[in-house]
């Protein structure tokens, strides 16, 4: 990033300072080994001797002058270009010596270095002190960008720009005061001079944009600090988000300039808590924007900072709470990376069991998973955390959606508790004795997840045959799919509900297939349901080859599922026979007799507050022959039909089975050798 101000060669100590001789000199004439390379590391420091005034010289008369590092409190400017012959960066006019440079001899060198086909130098402070060196070692402890770590190490100038709060502020007078040498105070209030003086014009301009809040594209760099917060919206879910600022660099994607910014957050990757890196950019703009118009700006700048902070803590605990699994329901847009960057998103509306852990196993190259993407953590542990700590959470878990079978990111703002239905099940329109049979075999293989109860298996083989698969059988509507979402709703367990169409039609992909959606299941302690198992499963032949690889790949993986399996079939008798020997029970049920009809009739319309219609009313509607399902169906036209009169109306459920052409007998009549009524 560009400067504002061209320093001489030399430069003058802080007043108050006296001038030495030798400083003297130098500062009105520099000599050609003045210009020593400073990327050049120190070698022991051997005397140097020189030639002194007289015929014999100094040497000649024993005399010897020995460099010291940073004896001198003056900085220095070079200037490093590209030297095409010995392809590396040099200082303009620097002498190679084999001893110490005589640039080691100031506080620090500001070194400007023109990259190749850059527009504008770098400028670095390349810092010789060792009393500069360990104080800003403590003043900038934990700051990412800052690499300190070397002999004399060198920092982006417009980084300590950025930095000047945490050098001369409040919080940095414990850490001066700590300080023992006063020698490094004073190397860095040089430093700091030297800052403020080369970025004054730069200063003033930033200010009186900020102050109205707004930015130029070519002032970004200074309206980010390291450490800080920033504020953005995710990418996929678009849920809001803040992470801490690293560093930032101006880059070229597809000759298009932008703002290229790194940073990061504490994310769970399915194995340990850590913080995940963030990388996100600005695309290059022209004239003044409002900061809070930027798709990425300061979280200090929000608005709303209050509130999106407070929001954002909220979001931090739910982090925490949910990241070792969660079944629970979400409104919102979900999303998947792809490769290359690529998202998926998708809208979800229902049920999802966030389990960051298994979606590591089924999804082991995933990007994000990346060692290259996790940053070490600082050793803190969840407990640990500090409210301000929990403003930056990744906004996303990994989990499931059981209606749409996707595995994807789901964003916490959007998740909330799972409402159950714990009555439904006794509302379910079959006989009471198989109630009962199917609520205690589901209750013993519950408890068994929850480590209440061991189950003794059923078969010889250790981990073979502990499962029980049940088979539901009868026409369409009768409630064979109902009694098991009514049994999931009264257990408070997930419904983990396959439609045969979803499974792959390769042997070999339906085995791997199988036994993922049966550890899954069995991991969470869901109730499994193959829906139309009957596409699957029909009886073998001979001459169809790959239809008895698919039963062979079913029935392998059966075998060894620990937990409660329903099947649902219109076709019970085309079932293969290698199956229905798996199967531990089978429920056949019969088409709907007046009285169901009757029961889920008034099951309907209770629930749409259909309080006007009488016993009359609703005997008429049970004559009608249809199943559960067109039932269901006809209410949710008549709620609709109803919706801008207000109640529900007998009237409202004529007009709605009129529309599949179905009349419905007035109340008191009786219709005589019609198959539509009873």
């Amino acid at each position: 990033m560009p400067t504002d101000q061209t320093f001489p060669e030399y430069h003058n100590p802080p007043a108050g300072v006296p001038l030495s001789e030798d400083n003297r000199r130098t500062r009105n004439l520099p000599t050609e080994d003045g210009f020593a390379d400073a990327a050049l590391s120190p070698v022991q420091r051997k005397p140097v001797t020189r030639p002194g005034p007289g015929p014999k010289g100094m040497a000649e008369a024993g005399i010897v002058t020995q460099r010291v590092r940073a004896s001198k409190l003056e900085y220095k400017t070079v200037e490093e270009i590209w030297n095409e012959r010995e392809q590396r960066y040099k200082i303009s006019g620097a002498v190679e010596v084999p001893k110490v440079s005589k640039l080691d001899e100031y506080l620090f060198v500001v070194r400007s270095r023109t990259y190749l086909h850059a527009t504008q130098p770098t400028v670095y402070i390349d810092i010789k002190s060792e009393h500069l060196r360990d104080i800003l070692r403590c003043l900038l402890e934990g700051v990412r960008a800052v690499k300190l770590d070397g002999d004399m190490p060198s920092v982006n100038r417009d980084l300590l720009f950025n930095l000047l709060p945490r050098l001369e502020g409040p919080g940095a007078e414990a850490p001066k005061a700590r300080e023992s040498s006063a020698n490094a105070v004073q190397h860095l209030n040089i430093l700091v001079d030297h800052i403020k003086a080369a970025y004054r014009e730069t200063e003033n301009r930033l200010q009186s944009l900020v102050s109205r809040g707004e930015i130029t594209y070519d002032l970004l760099w200074a309206l980010f600090k390291p450490d800080e917060g920033v504020y953005t919206l995710h990418p996929g879910t678009d849920a809001p988000m803040a992470f801490i600022f690293n560093s930032a660099m101006e880059k070229k994607g597809q000759d298009i300039p932008y703002f290229g910014m790194d940073g990061h957050c504490f994310d769970f990757h399915g194995i340990g808590f850590g913080q995940t890196r963030i990388v996100v950019c600005i695309a290059r703009f022209s004239g003044v924007v409002r900061i809070s118009d930027l798709r990425v700006f300061p979280l200090q700048y929000h608005p709303e900072k209050e509130k999106v902070k407070s929001r954002l803590r909220v979001n931090g605990k739910k982090f925490i709470d949910m990241m070792s699994g969660r079944h629970c329901y979400y409104k919102g847009i979900a999303h998947i990376e792809l490769e290359r960057a690529k998202i998926y998103r998708l809208g979800v509306d229902g049920r999802i069991m966030v389990d960051p852990h298994r979606f590591r196993q089924v999804n082991p190259n995933y990007p994000k998973l990346r060692e290259t993407n996790w940053l070490k953590c600082s050793g803190k542990k969840t407990s640990d955390l500090s409210e301000d700590d929990l403003l930056f959470f990744a906004p996303t878990l990994f989990g499931f959606s059981f209606k749409d079978k996707f595995w994807g990111e789901f964003a916490i703002d959007n998740t909330s508790e799972v409402t159950w239905s714990e009555a439904s099940f006794d509302q379910v329109v079959i006989p009471q004795g198989r109630k009962e049979i199917i609520l205690t075999i589901t209750d013993r293989y519950l408890a068994t997840t929850r480590g209440e109860e061991e189950v003794r298996p059923d078969d010889l083989i250790l981990h073979k045959g502990r499962g029980k698969v049940m088979l539901l059988s009868g026409p369409p509507g009768v409630g064979k799919t109902l009694t098991v979402e009514a049994l999931a709703e009264s257990k408070q367990r997930p419904l983990y509900a396959i439609s045969m169409g979803q499974l792959s039609s390769d042997a070999a992909d339906l085995d791997i297939q199988l036994r993922e959606i049966f550890e899954t299941a069995a991991r969470w302690g869901a109730i499994l349901l193959f829906d139309e198992a009957d596409v699957y499963l029909a009886r073998r032949s001979p001459e169809n080859i790959e239809r008895s690889r698919l039963i062979a790949a079913f029935l392998q993986t059966l075998e060894y599922f620990d937990g409660v399996i329903f099947l649902t079939t219109n076709q019970e008798q085309s079932f293969d026979p290698a199956i229905l020997s798996r199967i531990h029970l089978t429920f056949t049920y019969e088409k709907l007799n007046r009285d169901a009809r009757r029961k889920i009739w008034q099951f309907f319309i209770i629930n749409a507050g259909g309080t006007s219609i009488n016993k009359v009313e609703l005997d008429s509607l049970a004559t009608v022959n249809i199943d559960g399902r067109q039932i269901r169906n006809t209410m949710s036209i008549a709620r609709d039909l109803a919706a801008k009169d207000g109640d529900l109306q007998f009237s409202h459920i004529k007009s709605a089975l009129s529309t599949c052409s179905i009349s419905v007998l007035e109340p008191g009549f009786t219709a005589v050798g019609h198959g539509l009524y009873d």
